[in-house]
C-alpha cells in the first residue's frame, strides 16, 4: 500500500519556484513563518539530501549556499524581483 499524505493539515514553510519564461525565482514563505522555522525547513532538506545519499555531510550544502550568496555571478535580486515577491505575498493573503 502506498503512503498517503494528509494534505489537509499541511502548511507551506518555504516555496521556491523558477519561471523559465522570465528567468526569475519566486520565493514565498508560508503565512506566519519565522526565521527559525525557515532555517529548520532548510535543515530538513539538508538531512533529506544526506539520508538519500545525495550529499555526504551538511558542509557540502552550506558551501554551495555560501558560494551562491557571495559570488557576484549569482546576483539576481532587483527592484522588479522585490515587487514580484510583494505581489505574491499580497495575492496569498487575499486568497486565504
Amino acid at each position: 500500500m502506498a503512503n498517503s499524505i494528509d494534505t489537509e493539515n499541511l502548511r507551506t514553510l518555504i516555496y521556491v519556484a523558477f519561471n523559465d519564461s522570465t528567468n526569475t525565482y519566486n520565493v514565498v514563505l508560508g503565512r506566519g513563518s519565522s526565521v527559525p522555522e525557515t532555517a529548520f525547513g532548510v535543515a530538513v532538506i539538508v538531512k533529506s539530501l544526506i539520508k538519500n545519499n545525495i550529499i555526504d555531510k551538511p558542509e557540502q550544502f552550506i558551501d554551495l549556499v555560501n558560494k551562491y550568496l557571495s559570488d557576484p555571478q549569482y546576483e539576481e535580486v532587483t527592484d522588479k524581483d522585490t515587487e514580484t515577491v510583494k505581489d505574491n505575498e499580497e495575492h496569498n493573503s487575499s486568497a486565504s
